[in-house]
């Protein structure tokens, strides 16, 4: 089993939070700034990193993509992406 936490960097609350990996979505919705949300996920497919958000108040979702992590199926790791705003970045923690 893998894991996959959010961390809101930014000062604006994040909204409609989810995650892809390993061929699950994983959703977070509300994320208020500063806060750091984790949850479990078993990889099923290979795949890379993808997440969309909005920022408090957005009308339309953003979207963030790593080149950077690869999951395969079966795979346990620990990814972390942190949201700043407008940036975003996925980080495997540990394998």
């Amino acid at each position: 089993m893998s894991k996959v936490s959010v961390h809101n960097a930014g000062l604006v609350p994040l909204e409609h939070v989810e995650v892809r990996l390993g061929g699950q979505r994983i959703a977070f919705g509300a994320l208020e700034a500063g806060a750091t949300s984790s949850q479990y996920f078993n990889a099923i497919t290979d795949s890379g990193g993808e997440a969309s958000y909005r920022l408090q108040g957005e009308a339309h979702d953003r979207d963030c993509r790593s080149d950077d992590i690869y999951l395969t199926n079966g795979m346990t790791t620990h990814v972390r992406l942190d949201i700043n705003g407008a940036a975003c970045r996925f980080t495997e923690v540990d394998r």
